[in-house]
């Protein structure tokens, strides 16, 4: 069960090796001056390091708290976050553990390994963290568990005792019948009290803390009489595949999901967490420039529909009731393209959208401030954005396999950081200096274009 398997003690810090290194061939960005500027900042400056970790399982899920800022000697800020990551293969059937990794990350020491809590026969596959760092959403095999006090996970030992959100469905089903439903998807409120869970069928749920009306319902232990527990609030089934994604508003006024059948719906929510009315559905843009340079293959002699289905969704954390949301929406076998929308807007829209990368993206963030957004894609890529003007600044190659989850820090003095984790077993650590968001235009390729546009004009000239 998900209070046996958490609260395995923790094994030492050596299960995964946290290492430094040097920015590798592979990192290194395509062609462009400030992306060759970017890429030799990571490799020769030793204030700016890029860090990996290299564990034994596959690591399918990140959370990260900013949780202090301290002043060297010199007076130079040192900001330091703690940082959750989950994952596992399987443990009774492969021997490889399921686990939650512990780590601080410091703009003075990168990543180091703080604990790991073994969770029995079950694997994390998605976190979720409140704004305060409060409390940990996860989902544990076929469980949705919340944990209070997670900064005590930081200490090698026990978690703390979990709170049951969803329970894993009986063992009792018959092998003939279909197999329930499973979490797919989970996302905590900024406060904390909600959590939007997404399953597996396309069924939405949203539950929130109340006042339990004796000790014996609170995860069946001796818990004093008026401690809270989660309740069901609503469930509706809207989209015909699995949520792959669930987000909430800044001010929770609106939740968003996403799933491969083409929907992005708004639901709309009171501060109870109840709905008010039936969702809204986010239209995709049409690409017609996109679909008309590259047309869908012939199959059978007829063009082929062109598919574009979203994939993940981020606010900004610090943003306000009308911040954009951001989403990644991908063409079949790619290209990825990151979209600005606006969802106060009468109806709801796609403002701005921009290619990201020649592969499809599977993981997006966004900075605390909004001011940078991280995408990571099949390829183990990783492209940072402009959030503002959706302008791709950099391009780095930090894994062999694809992205499965993203993180970046909040606004740090020297940049932010970007935290990336892989099929490949490994978190990369990988600094973003502030001056990278004022990206120019190469003074070649300004003249480049305006070369061209004046043999246009002179070309019209001579026809006339």
């Amino acid at each position: 069960g998900a209070a046996s398997g958490a609260a395995a003690p923790a094994s030492n810090a050596n299960q995964a090796d946290a290492t430094s290194e040097a920015a590798s061939k592979d990192a290194v960005p395509k062609d462009g001056k400030p992306k060759a500027a970017f890429a030799a900042e990571l490799t020769d400056n030793a204030q700016a390091p890029r860090f990996q970790v290299k564990s034994r399982y596959p690591l399918l899920a990140s959370a990260m708290a900013h949780t202090a800022s301290s002043f060297s000697a010199s007076g130079e800020r040192l900001d330091t976050s703690v940082v959750f990551l989950g994952g596992g293969g399987g443990a009774s059937k492969t021997g490889v553990p399921n686990a939650l990794m512990v780590l601080s990350l410091s703009t003075e020491a990168g990543l180091k390994m703080l604990a790991e809590h073994r969770t029995g026969s079950s694997a994390i596959t998605a976190l979720s963290l409140d704004v305060a760092a409060r409390n940990l959403a996860c989902i544990l095999g076929a469980e949705v568990v919340t944990f209070s006090n997670i900064r005590d996970a930081a200490r090698p030992g026990q978690l703390p005792p979990p709170r049951i959100v969803l329970a894993a469905p009986a063992d009792n089903v018959k092998p003939d019948s279909k197999p329930p439903p499973q979490p797919y998807a989970i996302c905590l409120s900024a406060t904390g009290d909600k959590v939007a869970v997404g399953l597996d069928d396309g069924t939405v749920m949203l539950f929130a803390l109340q006042r339990a009306e004796n000790a014996a319902e609170v995860n069946g232990d001796a818990e004093l009489k008026g401690e809270r527990e989660w309740r069901q609030i609503w469930s509706q089934t809207k989209h015909r595949k699995e949520i792959k994604d669930l987000v909430f508003s800044p001010d929770e006024a609106t939740l968003c999901s996403i799933a491969p059948d083409g929907q992005c719906l708004l639901w709309p929510i009171s501060a109870e967490g109840e709905t008010r009315g039936d969702p809204v559905a986010l239209a995709q843009p049409n690409f017609w420039l996109h679909n008309l340079l590259h047309p869908p293959p012939k199959r059978r002699g007829k063009r082929v529909p062109p598919s574009t289905q979203w994939r993940c969704l981020r606010f900004a954390s610090a943003g306000r009731a009308d911040s954009p949301l951001y989403a990644a929406i991908n063409h079949t076998g790619g290209p990825g393209w990151v979209a600005k929308c606006s969802i106060g807007a009468a109806p709801p829209a796609v403002s701005a959208y921009a290619r990201a990368s020649r592969s499809p993206v599977t993981a997006l963030d966004v900075s605390s401030d909004g001011a940078l957004v991280a995408a990571g894609t099949a390829e183990g890529e990783l492209v940072l954005m402009q959030a503002r003007t959706l302008q791709r600044l950099v391009q780095l190659n930090p894994h062999e396999l694809f992205v499965t989850s993203l993180l970046v820090s909040g606004s740090e003095a020297n940049g932010f950081t970007v935290l990336t984790c892989s099929g490949d077993n490994s978190c990369h650590a990988t600094p973003v200096p502030k001056y990278v968001l004022q990206f120019k235009f190469p003074a070649e390729l300004i003249l480049a274009v305006a070369a061209a546009v004046v043999a246009v004009l002179l070309g019209l000239l001579l026809l006339l």
